[in-house]
């Protein structure tokens, strides 16, 4: 599978891992983490796995918002504008607080911010004494304008209500500013701390070359 025998699998996840998918828009951290979910499943059963995804966990949190709190956060997301980091950091603490199972950990789509990056590293690091394995999913501007419009149209050939922060040009290039602006100097930040290693995978590679490359940089922490 992807290249390794089903012993090298399974000796690429006997370690706990704590890994973090970042990278532009449309640079399919979705698609990797679904598959590395399926692959921690089948190769160490035993071990139990934290996935941590911002938005999935916003969503899940913002019926339990009070009123006026639920309220705010709907015309930030209504403008097609992301949430602030505090929340982001303060809501993926929780769930490893009171959730944890002290398995694997997989992040997807965070930090999205220096500030959330430094959150990261205390609780991550500085707590739990997890070091970061950050893989950075590097395609170019062209590639994720092209891949978040070919997912609009899949979405919208399927009757799937698309995003509203990647519905028109203007917002897709408004997700890719924030991300040169704020997302870039977070993993400026990683690449010199203790407690992270930041590893970059062309993502304009085929799903299971990407695949292939995130389980190789895997290996050579056994």
């Amino acid at each position: 599978m992807f290249g390794f025998t089903a012993q090298e699998m399974q000796n690429i996840f006997k370690k706990l891992h704590t890994i973090v998918l970042i990278g532009p828009p449309g640079a399919g951290k979705d698609t990797e983490a679904e598959v590395l979910l399926g692959l921690m499943k089948k190769w160490s059963p035993e071990i139990p796995i934290d996935y941590l995804c911002t938005g999935d966990i916003f969503r899940e949190a913002l019926p339990k918002f009070s009123p006026v709190i639920r309220e705010k956060f709907n015309e930030i997301q209504a403008a097609g504008q992301l949430q602030p980091g505090i929340i982001a950091s303060a809501l993926w603490a929780s769930k490893i607080l009171f959730e944890t199972r002290g398995g694997h950990i997989l992040i997807n789509g965070s930090p999205r911010a220096l500030d959330e990056a430094e959150n990261m590293i205390d609780f991550y690091y500085h707590v739990l004494g997890r070091a970061l394995k950050i893989f950075l999913l590097q395609i170019s501007d062209a590639e994720s304008e092209e891949r978040m419009v070919k997912r609009n149209l899949h979405m919208a050939e399927n009757n799937i209500k698309v995003r509203v922060d990647t519905k028109t040009p203007e917002s897709r290039k408004a997700k890719r500013d924030f991300y040169h602006k704020h997302t870039v100097p977070a993993l400026e930040y990683l690449y010199n701390v203790k407690g992270a290693e930041v590893l970059t995978v062309s993502s304009s590679e085929e799903k299971d070359s990407v695949t292939r490359s995130i389980l190789s940089l895997l290996d050579t922490y056994q």
